[in-house]
């Protein structure tokens, strides 16, 4: 019998992330080889408004252009990724 806890650990085992990963980038188009740093934004900003959400975020913080952010349960990095590349942060990931 499959629990909800069997299921989780199968969906987010690395090979089956990988892959997964790898097939919704070659269906958007995109080689895995040769991104850029907002490619895997449809991919990877899984959490509620995805990059919308992300830059109204953004647009919230009193950060300044080289300050340090913190994001924690970052995933994949989505976010950290933008606001390095977009503000200037410098952004520590934590899964």
């Amino acid at each position: 019998m499959t629990t909800v806890e069997t299921e989780v650990a199968r969906h987010y085992t690395l090979s089956a992330i990988e892959s997964r990963i790898d097939k919704a980038l070659r269906s958007a188009g995109k080689d895995p080889e040769q991104l850029g740093p907002d490619d895997m934004a449809p991919l990877d900003e899984f959490h509620l408004g995805g990059r919308a959400a992300t830059q109204g975020f953004a647009g919230r913080l009193a950060l300044q252009h080289g300050m340090r952010l913190l994001d924690i349960g970052s995933g994949l990095g989505g976010p950290a990724r933008y606001f390095a590349r977009h503000h200037g942060w410098d952004v520590t990931g934590s899964i």
